[in-house]
């Protein structure tokens, strides 16, 4: 077993009177900061415990003890491909020395840690997070990864995919204008982003064959050409963005990149992506500074300088102190910091623009990038909160809706604000709103100004008398 210890490290501790008393194992083990730890104690002999430990200065590893875990030896170097994502390990159910680890690709030693291979991942999703071992049969597995479920009876060799299962996750979805049945698009979890028809004629009803693959890796904005809905524009995680064409399946990399001599620029996992109301040609895209195109992504232009307070992370603190470069994981698929998170252009007024920040900021221009307007601070919601989305009214010029997401500082309250002057006050509307539940999303009815929706961490809520106090 691990705990957490007083100084914010990671421990491996045992127990034999059922968690009331622990003793910290140490023989053996890494001393200093350690991360994260994975343990398994093997079903055929359980004096045999394997342990897969993150620590500093190349002290972690894949560690046994064959004495209850009195004595550790490190067997291999080995701590899996991001240790932050894996670290569960299986042992086998009848050889003692044959361990899996779950990793991008699924690793087996069979020298009890010494070496590890991978097990192989033909015709099968990368990214695995869980194993079953048939303990009659422990060539015959089941493993689910972020592609979903799948089997093996021969070690590997060969995948089986259970594709009935409705498991994928989609972190975006939009609709495009197609006749006479609209397509559905959305951006998935590590599954691409996909698009489909949202009714057929196929007297079978949609399968899995009428959908179809837009762009590759984690799947997130869409937006579709209003004019003409074979263009298709999809992008995966830090703003790789794409150009896709539905009746030719051509798929054209369009993200901006930074001029020559100019710092690379800062991209959200989710960077916020739109397509103007007033010009289908016309694309915006936000790294830490708002880009424009005007040719369906061929050539971009920045519209504004850095939007972010421009923060060092390395500066902030994390579990109460500022941590040195050399500490686990500080820049192990660590999220880009100071960046752009939310976008939206009024359909009322070409040009009036509102970004928001992952550091607590909103922005806003009315002419389209030349000048621009910066509001830091809003009632009732902590500095630096994280800008979750931006929508513009449908119905009045002057008013924008912002949702903003503090869970990452263990917040978990609902944020979500109103202006009736294009930014320059804001007033909360939470109401009602449930006290654990981050705002994620917001929609204004098309037709009823007073109806709005918001979905949060747990469901959807409406109400159909907003007014300045809010959701009752």
């Amino acid at each position: 077993m691990w705990r957490g210890g007083k100084s914010n490290k990671h421990e491996l501790s045992k127990s034999t009177d059922a968690g009331a008393t622990w003793t910290k194992m140490k023989n053996g083990l890494p001393a200093g900061d350690i991360g994260r730890i994975g343990l398994a104690i093997s079903p055929v002999d359980n004096r045999v415990i394997y342990a897969i430990i993150e620590a500093t200065k190349g002290k972690g590893g894949f560690f046994r003890s064959v004495d209850f875990g009195g004595n550790w030896e490190k067997r291999s170097e080995y701590i899996s491909g991001s240790p932050q994502y894996y670290k569960t390990i299986y042992c086998d159910p009848k050889v003692v020395d044959t361990i899996y680890s779950m990793d991008v690709f699924l690793m087996v030693s069979d020298d009890a840690g010494k070496t590890f291979t991978c097990l192989g991942e033909k015709s099968k999703h990368v990214d695995n997070h869980a194993m079953w071992i048939d303990t009659d049969d422990t060539r015959h597995y089941i493993v689910g990864s972020d592609g979903g479920l799948y089997e093996s009876f021969d070690r590997g060799q060969t995948w089986d995919y259970f594709a009935n299962l409705p498991i994928t996750q989609f972190y975006r979805v939009c609709v495009d204008n197609s006749k006479p049945f609209y397509y559905i698009y959305g951006g998935t979890q590590n599954n691409s982003t996909l698009g489909g028809p949202s009714r057929t004629r196929n007297a079978s009803g949609i399968t899995n064959q009428d959908w179809f693959i837009t762009t590759g890796g984690d799947g997130f904005q869409s937006q579709v050409d209003p004019e003409d809905p074979n263009i298709v524009y999809s992008e995966s995680q830090y703003g790789v963005l794409v150009r896709y064409d539905r009746r030719t399946g051509e798929e054209i990399g369009i993200q901006p990149q930074p001029g020559k001599g100019e710092e690379g620029l800062r991209w959200n996992w989710d960077s916020p992506l739109i397509i103007s109301p007033h010009n289908y040609r016309r694309l915006y895209f936000a790294a830490n500074k708002l880009f424009r195109s005007d040719d369906r992504g061929d050539s971009w232009k920045p519209v504004s300088g850095d939007l972010t307070r421009q923060i060092d992370r390395n500066q902030l603190e994390v579990m109460g102190k500022i941590w040195s470069v050399d500490a686990v994981a500080k820049n192990a698929s660590t999220s880009l910091y100071g960046n752009c998170t939310a976008l939206s252009e009024s359909p009322k007024k070409e040009g009036m623009i509102y970004v928001g920040t992952d550091d607590g900021l909103i922005h806003v221009t009315e002419d389209g990038g030349l000048n621009w307007k910066k509001y830091e601070k809003f009632t009732g919601v902590p500095e630096k909160t994280y800008v979750s989305r931006i929508i513009t009214s449908q119905h009045d010029v002057n008013t924008v809706y912002a949702s903003f997401d503090n869970h990452k500082m263990a917040d978990f309250n609902p944020y979500i604000i109103k202006s009736i002057d294009a930014g320059k006050t804001w007033t909360s509307i939470k109401g009602n709103l449930p006290a654990n539940g981050p705002v994620l999303a917001i929609a204004e009815d098309h037709v009823n100004s007073n109806l709005l929706f918001v979905g949060t961490e747990f469901g959807v809520f409406f109400t159909v008398e907003l007014r300045l106090n809010g959701f009752r």
